[in-house]
């Protein structure tokens, strides 16, 4: 029993963190004023030691070339990520953001931020109104076109388009007397 009592936290340990021999991208500069996190002056172009870049602690890492940079101090709090979008297509919600504690600090190694969003047009689809009388031919001889309309006004539509079908439709018609037996 005493065996599995001292497996266990270093099982723990090791799921929570890189390890010291994980090859990451070292950083000379970690700049995190304003919520920044960004690396900057890398040190060479190849992946050392997660341990031998941290032998400074203020140093940052990136465990990918295009992840998010993480500070070498032992549980200090990176940077907070972008806001998420909002939880709703109109009207009242909430968006969210995340951090995450570097290895070493007790504690949750996330945590988020809510806010509440709002955005104020819901899309209400309008209907359209009935169609007008066909115009007259387009020609007084031979094959032409009638043209009619309808416009979206019925309702009209809130912060979207109208309801299925077109505005505008044409037909052929044929120019000339009309004649009525």
């Amino acid at each position: 029993m005493a065996r599995v009592g001292l497996l266990l936290p270093l099982l723990c340990t090791a799921l929570a963190a890189p390890a010291a021999a994980t090859p990451v991208w070292c950083f000379a500069r970690l700049d995190e004023e304003g919520g920044g996190g960004a690396c900057a002056e890398p040190l060479g172009d190849e992946r050392v030691p997660l341990a031998d870049c941290c032998l400074n602690p203020a140093y940052g890492y990136k465990l990918h070339p295009h992840s998010d940079c993480y500070t070498c101090r032992q549980g200090a709090w990176g940077p907070w990520g972008a806001w998420g979008e909002c939880s709703v297509t109109c009207g009242e919600g909430t968006q969210r953001r995340g951090r995450r504690r570097s290895p070493g600090g007790e504690g949750e190694r996330r945590a988020w931020q809510l806010r509440a969003c709002h955005l104020p047009c819901c899309p209400e689809a309008g209907g359209w109104s009935p169609w007008s009388p066909w115009s007259g031919c387009s020609v007084t001889c031979g094959a032409g076109t009638q043209r009619r309309g309808r416009a979206c006004t019925d309702p009209a539509p809130r912060c979207g388009g109208c309801g299925a079908g077109e505005g505008q439709e044409s037909r052929v018609c044929r120019g000339g007397p009309q004649v009525s037996w």
